[in-house]
């Protein structure tokens, strides 16, 4: 469900993130930390039918913590065997 979601969405998220950031390299760094912060927060989430808003929250969040850091991406956080997929999946629907 969670892949599933997340490719679907993965254009606004990056959209959003670039609204933000006001850079593409910036927001896809943003959204492939959103992806790997979800994933590993997944578990606290209460309500899965709020799984796309939550996604989109994490997301700005993680923008706007990305501006305030002066744009310093995350370091060592380990990604999800399925990512490459969703991202490889994303900018073939995005062509």
């Amino acid at each position: 469900e969670f892949q599933q979601v997340f490719v679907e969405i993965r254009p606004g998220l990056l959209l959003s993130a670039f609204l933000i950031l006001r850079n593409w390299e910036d927001a896809e760094d943003v959204v492939q930390e959103t992806a790997v912060l979800a994933w590993r927060h997944l578990a606290g989430l209460r309500d899965r039918g709020c799984l796309c808003a939550w996604l989109h929250r994490v997301n700005r969040n993680t923008a706007l913590t990305h501006v305030r850091k002066g744009k310093r991406a995350a370091q060592g956080v380990p990604l999800p065997e399925w990512l490459p997929a969703v991202e490889a999946n994303a900018e073939q629907a995005m062509n």
